[in-house]
């Protein structure tokens, strides 16, 4: 019993104790909590990398137009070392320039979207451009000025943001050709055959024999103006002859009492070509000479009448010869 009252009085002094040390420690201020500080940094927006533009391709083709139509045509070839330009649409700055290679082709490059021109060098001062904006294909037509304020280039070619190639802009050029030194025309033999046509029947018929001494005369179509004449030989042949080709009439002048055959009548080799009666008497229709002519040996006539041809009756020795002039009545 003694023991654990001994026991309990410890425990109570222990209590008392603390209690004790707890309410009789100084007082101490509390402080305040510092608390670790920082640099505010502010945080700018980044800005957006600038797109570098895509480089634009321009051509595309310069040609030979060899019927100057202004259209590429098929078989009408490129033409290899033509200057070519890209300029400002204003044409104050040259951007870039190119030959064109052996088959006409070029190509020019503009640095990014925007207006140009673009100009064609001709190779000679005497070569010409072809006509501009021919026909409805644009991929076949010239786009250059051949003349004008803007001689040389084309209209403003409007390149968007969003193109990167066009091919559309070809030349059309005109070589200057060295004239070719005209030929000296060949003359043109005509002719042939003044026949007595004994039958009468329009043709040539087998031992029916030619007239010697037959006027035969070449005058213009109009009949107005006599270009050459001669007379049928011993055989009833003639040649006559035109300087140019063109459009022609025969003339044939027999003699007095003479009347002429049948005209047009079977082959063209064996008939007579000389108007019997009319307006035309004695004269052939027009004879068209073409240029690549240079002899006609089919125009005849044939005569169902040969008149006499008078002779002369020389005068005596010592005469004197008087020249009257003919009246017509």
């Amino acid at each position: 019993m003694r023991n654990k009252t001994i026991f309990h009085i410890l425990i109570l002094l222990f209590f008392i104790s603390v209690l004790a040390s707890w309410w009789l420690q100084p007082t101490t201020p509390v402080k305040s909590q510092i608390f670790p500080t920082f640099p505010i940094i502010t945080l700018q927006p980044t800005a957006t990398a600038t797109r570098t533009p895509t480089p634009v391709s321009i051509g595309n083709f310069v040609w030979n137009d060899l019927d100057q139509d202004g259209i590429q045509d098929t078989g009408e070839p490129g033409y290899a070392g033509v200057l070519m330009q890209l300029w400002n649409s204003s044409r104050t700055l040259m951007l870039d320039q190119v030959t064109t290679g052996p088959s006409g082709l070029y190509q020019l490059t503009a640095l990014g979207p925007g207006d140009y021109r673009i100009r064609a060098v001709l190779p000679s001062v005497n070569d010409s451009f072809s006509p501009k904006d021919q026909g409805s294909d644009d991929t076949k037509d010239s786009d250059i000025h051949p003349s004008g304020t803007y001689f040389g280039f084309t209209d403003v070619v409007t390149i968007s943001s969003n193109v990167i190639s066009t091919t559309l802009i070809d030349v059309g050029l005109i070589p200057y050709m060295v004239p070719t030194p005209t030929r000296t025309q060949t003359p043109i033999n005509l002719g042939n055959f003044v026949w007595h046509d004994l039958n009468q029947n329009g043709i040539q018929d087998s031992g029916e024999p030619g007239v010697a001494g037959i006027l035969v005369q070449l005058w213009d179509e109009t009949k107005t103006y006599l270009i050459d004449q001669l007379t049928t030989g011993p055989s009833g042949l003639y040649q006559v002859v035109a300087l140019t080709p063109g459009a022609y009439r025969m003339r044939f002048v027999p003699p007095m009492g003479s009347s002429f055959t049948l005209k047009d009548i079977g082959s063209d080799t064996a008939d007579s070509d000389v108007n019997p009666s009319g307006s035309h008497l004695g004269f052939t229709d027009i004879i068209n000479i073409a240029s690549n002519v240079i002899s006609m040996s089919s125009i005849d006539a044939g005569l169902k009448v040969v008149g006499a041809t008078p002779t002369p009756t020389p005068p005596p020795p010592g005469a004197i010869r008087i020249f009257l002039p003919m009246i017509n009545r």
